[in-house]
């Protein structure tokens, strides 16, 4: 309710400026001005009085970069770095309640403790204050503090920049989810050129093109696994040499499973030889991050084999 008096009090002024451009000489359009004002700066004392008393807080995010001009900037764009920013203070505040491993669909009450509102648009270089989302009832979130704490997180994550050794101990307090929607961002920050600060009323941090290129680069280093070599005793099933794929089935006592994969152009000639026979084989076990699945899935190469052991 209060954010519509603002902004009905700000059309007020707006319209006020514009008479006066047009009537310079009336004193009344200048004495109309200096009541809106006042009455501007008291909804605004009175929005500040009721943010403290729902203990909402308040930060502001400002994009600078070329393809910002004239107050201007694409909606596709603006669309993409906001719904990143949310869905890494979902993430963050998942792995504050339900720990590290956390991935998968996000439970509705984290998001609802977590959404953010925009409630501010600066001309100039874009600027935009978010706070906690505010229920239609006039009820704050769940837990207010939840997306102030986990845009704390943010920043300490922020203030590692290209620091491997600092980004690793947030890795491993945030988890996965966490820090590869945090790629996902810098991603976004350095592809379109842009320079980003976050600020609350403690301090701000600014992510410069650049720094988002080093620091996208580290963390798709660090995101590359070497791939694990594992040997197995099972049973090769099934052969399909045009498309290099086999089946290969492992034993454990009763229990039984299936590796499926592809198999290494080095053994084309031979693998057929080994086909429903019991052997020892080599694959290699490569990791990849799903972002539709928020996990990571395991993809398989099947080596070699040693029937010597």
């Amino acid at each position: 309710m209060i954010e519509k008096e603002i902004k009905e009090v700000n059309e007020e002024l707006e319209y006020n400026r514009r008479l006066q451009q047009k009537y310079p000489d009336k004193e009344g359009l200048k004495v109309n001005e200096s009541t809106l004002k006042y009455v501007h700066n008291q909804l605004l004392e009175r929005r500040e009085r009721l943010a403290q008393k729902m203990k909402l807080e308040e930060f502001t995010i400002t994009l600078e970069g070329e393809i910002i001009q004239s107050n201007r900037v694409p909606v596709t764009l603006l669309s993409r770095i906001m719904d990143r920013i949310q869905n890494l203070i979902f993430r963050i505040a998942r792995s504050k309640k339900k720990g590290p491993a956390a991935k998968g669909e996000i439970p509705l009450k984290i998001k609802e403790a977590a959404m953010l509102d925009v409630t501010t648009f600066n001309p100039g270089s874009f600027k935009i204050t978010l706070s906690n989302h505010i229920f239609s009832t006039g009820n704050s979130t769940l837990e207010p503090t939840l997306s102030k704490k986990s845009f704390d997180s943010l920043k300490e994550l922020i203030n590692c920049e290209d620091d491997i050794k600092k980004i690793q101990i947030q890795w491993e307090s945030l988890g996965d989810s966490v820090i590869q929607e945090y790629k996902s961002l810098i991603r976004n920050i350095y592809v379109n050129k842009l320079n980003v600060t976050f600020q609350d009323n403690e301090n701000s941090k600014r992510i410069s093109k650049e720094l988002a290129k080093n620091v996208y680069d580290v963390l798709k280093k660090a995101d590359t696994k070497k791939p694990d070599e594992m040997d197995y005793i099972g049973i090769l099933r099934m052969v399909d040499l045009d498309k290099h794929k086999f089946g290969f089935t492992i034993f454990d006592g009763e229990k039984e499973s299936r590796i499926d994969g592809k198999f290494s152009e080095d053994i084309k000639g031979t693998i057929k030889t080994h086909l429903d026979k019991s052997t020892k084989a080599s694959f290699l076990r490569k990791r990849k991050y799903i972002e539709a699945k928020d996990d990571y899935i395991y993809t398989w190469e099947l080596i070699g084999f040693n029937d010597k052991n």
